[in-house]
């Protein structure tokens, strides 16, 4: 214990560091992937067979883009993947 009357030092912490999430949606999967870790997050990947954009092309984000997150965050995307016998002529 100091004595009364002592000088006492604090440190107060800054937080974590947080990023800005890049729009991604409408992006094939490659420029997202690279705008998400170039943004220092880390991207996981989701498919949507269901979707009837392009192929490889992401459909979705979360969180969404401009949301402020901690750089250890993932940030998950959902890319379409067409495929044959869906009913769609690509």
């Amino acid at each position: 214990m100091a004595p009364a009357g002592s000088t006492v030092t604090v440190f107060v912490s800054a937080g974590q560091h947080q990023r800005a999430v890049p729009d991604v949606v409408g992006e094939d999967v490659s420029a997202a992937r690279s705008k998400i870790v170039n943004a220092g997050l880390n991207p996981v990947v989701k498919t949507d067979t269901t979707s009837t954009a392009p192929a490889n092309t992401m459909v979705r984000q979360s969180p969404a883009a401009g949301t402020a997150v901690n750089s250890e965050g993932r940030h998950h995307l959902c890319l379409s993947r067409w495929h044959r016998g869906a009913g769609r002529d690509r």
